[in-house]
Parts: structure tokens; sequence; C-alpha cells
């Protein structure tokens, strides 16, 4: 009964019509107030800096007409927005610039619809497409290129598509080197501090010298540090092409998913080269899950005069160098190539001519010698080198060209030359298609561990 008693009593509140109408009124009032707030009107420099297009700029984007200064002048009104920094967008189009577009400050985006069809070309012949940072007192953080094309109407002499130095946080994707392009991305730190560089989903095609330099003209004591390059791919644009990675120092390089090979009978001359001056540093290399293939020297070489420490090549590919060995180690302390396929180099697979704590482990070094067959070997080891490690590596004949009939033999797996080396193991390694000893030569060094290898 006083359940009965207590709904009858809500129904007849819940009808009365005051109660109704106070409840529907604030709710109105609530819905107006916020309708209100969000139409509230807006300058129109403000709605003017959500997105910075080129074209309101005055640039035309029809592959006519010199673009460069309408171009800059929307670069320098998103460097001056409130918030210091915007979004510079490019619509579709080709767009042609006669020099240098200069990016010096912080939070500014240059962004394309698509790096198929947004193109920078370049009328002049040499030179930089766009010039990030400086050697000036200025702050240069958190800028991004994206979906972006580079191209030239004529081959560059020298120059690059992207420079960038003394800066940090600075995001490069989505971005296409078409045709003509000298260097593809070159990053320094000259003065202030170049750190967090992250480059991804790129393709670098036809590039003429070098496909990316790093810390080329950067002091020993500030490197470039913490540079990712990923998802990518570059290939040479003439017969004799420079570097496609060019690394002269550097404090962290990480490279994963990135894919260099010939274009026809296009080569560059090294795949990577870790090649410090005498007063640099290329020190924590870590390359992953790359492929570097068909150099006409060598895929990977490390040396340089300055100071290389710790190098790691682990699970990637170095083959077909064309005139040279696939890797070569001229210098450098704690070096590890690891679980790699090291195959059809035109002479030895892999040649240690310097360094110290260098670990060669369970890599497939097949094929090689193709140049001449029985005068080369898969691993070669120069006098006077101590404290390295060969274990459970497969040497000879295998892999893809055998499977194709090719019948390469090498005269020897290892090759020791003349001399004293301390400290070195030598373990679990195998051999297959070997003409001649397993292992050649002998050294009067101490501390040696020779055992189970074999051949068959």
């Amino acid at each position: 009964m006083k359940h009965i008693l207590a709904m009858t009593s809500l129904l007849m509140y819940l009808s009365t019509p005051t109660a109704w109408s106070q409840t529907i009124q604030t709710d109105i009032s609530n819905m107006k107030a916020l309708a209100a707030e969000a139409t509230t009107p807006r300058e129109i420099s403000e709605k003017f800096n959500d997105v910075i297009s080129v074209k309101d700029f005055g640039a035309k984007g029809d592959g006519m007409h010199d673009d460069t200064a309408a171009i800059q002048a929307a670069i320098g009104h998103a460097l001056a927005t409130p918030n210091y920094g915007g979004r510079v967008y490019f619509p579709d189009g080709v767009y042609l610039i006669s020099s240098a577009l200069n990016v010096a400050g912080s939070g500014i985006a240059l962004i394309g619809a698509n790096a198929n069809s947004t193109i920078l070309q370049a009328t002049f012949t040499t030179g930089t497409f766009i010039n990030i940072g400086s050697s000036s007192s200025t702050h240069n953080s958190n800028i991004r290129i994206s979906n972006l094309a580079f191209s030239a109407n004529h081959p560059l002499i020298t120059g690059e598509a992207i420079l960038a130095q003394d800066v940090n946080n600075l995001n490069i994707d989505h971005i296409i080197m078409k045709n003509n392009i000298y260097d593809g991305i070159r990053i320094e730190n000259p003065n202030r501090g170049t750190y967090g560089v992250f480059i991804s989903h790129f393709w670098f095609d036809s590039i003429l010298h070098d496909g990316f330099v790093f810390g080329k003209n950067s002091k020993q004591i500030n490197p470039p540090t913490d540079i990712y390059l990923s998802y990518g791919g570059i290939q040479p644009g003439q017969l004799t092409a420079g570097d496609a990675i060019h690394a002269y120092s550097f404090g962290g390089l990480y490279l994963t998913n990135v894919d260099i090979t010939n274009k026809g009978s296009n080569f560059f001359t090294k795949g990577l080269n870790i090649e410090p001056k005498h007063n640099q540093v290329a020190n924590a290399l870590i390359c992953s899950m790359c492929l570097f293939d068909s150099s006409r020297n060598d895929n990977l070489h490390i040396g340089g005069e300055g100071k290389v420490a710790d190098i790691q090549f682990v699970n990637s590919w170095a083959s077909t160098s064309i005139d040279g060995d696939n890797i070569v180690i001229e210098s450098g302390d704690g070096i590890l190539i690891g679980s790699s396929t090291i195959d059809s180099a035109a002479k030895n697979g892999l040649v240690i001519m310097g360094g110290r704590n260098i670990q060669i482990n369970a890599n497939k070094i097949l094929g090689n010698g193709c140049s001449s067959s029985k005068k080369f070997s898969g691993i070669v080891i120069n006098s006077n080198i101590s404290d390295f490690t060969i274990t459970n590596n497969q040497i000879g004949s295998g892999g893809y060209f055998a499977t194709i009939g090719s019948t390469i033999k090498l005269k020897h797996a290892i090759s020791l030359a003349p001399g004293a080396s301390n400290g070195y193991v030598i373990i679990g390694n195998r051999g297959t298609g070997i003409s001649d000893e397993f292992i050649e030569g002998d050294v009067t060094g101490s501390s040696r561990y020779v055992a189970g290898n074999i051949k068959h």
C-alpha cells in the first residue's frame, strides 16, 4: 500500500506543469550558452593561422612561376604567430624555387598534400632546397617536413634537398627525392646541439652523390646525436654515385628497415660508410633489418681517421659488391657483425684490417669471390689484429646463388695474415665448397683458441 501511494505521489509531481517547465527552461538556457560560446566570432587573423597555405601568400604551384618569395613569406608568417609556430600547407602542385627556403625558429611544419603530387622543384644547380636552423643564436626545435617531393630542372652539382643544423626534435617523413638531387639530407651540429632527428617513410630515387650525410662538419665533442632512420629506400642516379649513407660523426645512429640497392647500371660507391675525420667521433650505431645491396665497393665500411666505437650490424644483408669486398673493418673498438647475410662480393666476404673487440657471429658468408674462383676467402684478418672472435658462421658456397646453379668456390674460409695477433677465438665455423685449408696461415701471438671448425 505504501509503495502504491509513493508511486502515485511521484506521478502527480512529474505531471505538474511548474516542475517540467523549470527543468526545460534550465536545459534550454544551458544549451543556448554552449551554442553562443561555440559560435563566438573569431578574428580573421586567428582563422588564418589554423592552416597557412602558401597559395594565400601568392605561390602558384604551376611549375612555371618562381614561388620562392611566396613560400618564404608563408614560413615567416608561421614563425611570427602568437604561439611561435604553425603549419605551412602546400596544396598539390609543382613549386619552383630559385634559392634556399630558410627555417630558423621552432614549432613549424611544412606539409604537402601528397609526396607524389606536391613537388619542390629547384631551378638552380648549386645550393639547398630547405635550410633548417643556422649557426646563429636562434633556438630551433619541434620542426616537421612531411608529404613533399624534391626535384630539380637540371642535375645539381652541389647541395642537398634538406640541410638541418643546430636543431632538436626534427621530424622528416613521407618524402620523395625524384630527379637530379646531389645529396638527399645532411644533418650537422656546428654549434648549439643537434639531437632527436627522426626520418621515416622515404624514397630516394636517382641520387647523384650521397643519400644521407651525418656530421661532416661537426666537432668531436658535439656530434649530431640520436638520429633515427627507418622505413625507406635509396637508389643512385648515376654510374658512380657517392655513398648511400655517409656517416662522418654521430653519437647514436639507429637504422632499421632501410633498403639500399643499385638502379640499373648505376651504383653507389659504398652502402653505409662510417668515416669520421681525425677530430671526430662515430659512436653507437645499431643497424637492424637493413639491406645493403649492389654497391660498387664495400656495402659496409667501418674506418676513418677519427674514433669509432660500439657498432652493431645485425639481422641485416650485405650483398653483391661489384668490384670489392662486402664488409671492411679498418678501425673501431667494440664491433659486432651478427646473424646477417654477407654474400656475392667480387672479392672477400669480410675483411678485418684493424680494430679490436670485434665479434663475427652466426653469419651466412656465402658465394663470395665472384670475380675469380678459388682466389679469395670468406673472412680475411690482417696481421697484428688482436681481440677478435669468429664463431658459428657458415662460410663458402650456398645461399641464393647456389640455388640458381652457381659453383663458386673459395680458397679458404678464413685467412690469417702472418704476424702477431693475440687474444682471439675461432670456433664452431662450418665451410662448404672450400678448395684448400679451412683456415690459412698461422700467427705467433698468444692467448689463441681455435677448435671445432669443419669443412665438407
